[in-house]
């Protein structure tokens, strides 16, 4: 892993960067970004936050190859220099960087791609301090489920069992399986919010709104958060009667209020009366 090098990227693409570490060589891409996209049409808004451990580098190159082939001067930010040996233990991070549209209308924007060499969970705990970190990394996430679990909903419910066993921990099963509510209704909603004005509107900024006030804010600055609230009230209702597990949207009313993840126009709350 050491002599590995990235062959793709000039210093003048990434700019100024530490040195002592590189990325991974060049590799002929497929023409696909891991998800079966055609690369004529890949741009910077197709790249997804996603972490490639020692093992995976070769398949990480293939992704970093393609935003090379599309990213202009600046576009990259890495924390290496590319023609430097790549750090044993280290894994490589693909994070798109983002900010508000400069129209004030279209929502966020890809500007760029962070590409870092992180430290892998592995290297992590070898470290004299690594296991203090992964102590209060962890405990940290296990008191956040437990918290969630014993907090009142809505409804005025809560969650049938609190995490117990290790599994209960561990195991993100449950989240996939109520995500499933919403990934299976938000079509509908999204191309009713389209009708409605939002023309940029997608399954995951909807996502994030619903579970954000403070997203929803700053994001869409005009429209009260009653709106949204309506919106969730009628996922779940929707959700419901197609058999699905509504718990997630239910737990989203619950705590978006507190939870941290753009101005589109004159919509109101009454723009939402028809909602599908």
């Amino acid at each position: 892993m050491s002599e590995t090098h990235v062959e793709t990227v000039s210093s003048e693409q990434v700019g100024e960067m530490p040195a002592g570490v590189a990325a991974m060589p060049a590799t002929a891409s497929d023409g696909t970004d891991g998800s079966g996209s055609d690369e004529s049409k890949f741009t910077l808004e197709d790249v997804t936050k996603r972490y490639f451990a020692p093992d995976q580098l070769a398949d990480a190159n293939e992704v970093l190859a393609k935003i090379v082939a599309i990213a202009t001067v600046g576009q990259i930010k890495r924390n290496f220099e590319p023609d430097a040996p790549f750090p044993d233990g280290y894994g490589l991070a693909i994070v798109p960087l983002s900010k508000r549209h400069p129209d004030g209308k279209t929502g966020n924007v890809t500007i760029g791609v962070a590409v870092a060499a992180i430290p892998d969970p592995e290297t992590v705990g070898q470290h004299e301090k690594g296991s203090e970190f992964i102590r209060s990394a962890i405990t940290d996430v296990f008191m956040a489920k437990v918290a969630n679990a014993c907090r009142p909903r809505a409804d005025g419910t809560t969650a049938p069992s609190i995490p117990y066993e290790i599994t209960d921990f561990l195991e993100s099963r449950r989240g996939r399986e109520t995500l499933k509510a919403f990934s299976e209704i938000a079509p509908l909603f999204v191309k009713a919010l389209r009708k409605k004005g939002i023309t940029f509107m997608t399954a995951q900024i909807l996502r994030q709104t619903l579970q954000s006030k403070q997203f929803a804010e700053v994001q869409f600055e005009k429209i009260p958060q009653d709106a949204w609230q309506k919106v969730l009230d009628g996922m779940i209702v929707k959700s419901k009667a197609e058999g699905h597990d509504p718990q997630i949207l239910i737990n989203w009313k619950d705590t978006r209020d507190s939870t941290e993840v753009a101005d589109i126009g004159e919509l109101t709350a009454e723009d939402f009366d028809d909602l599908v």
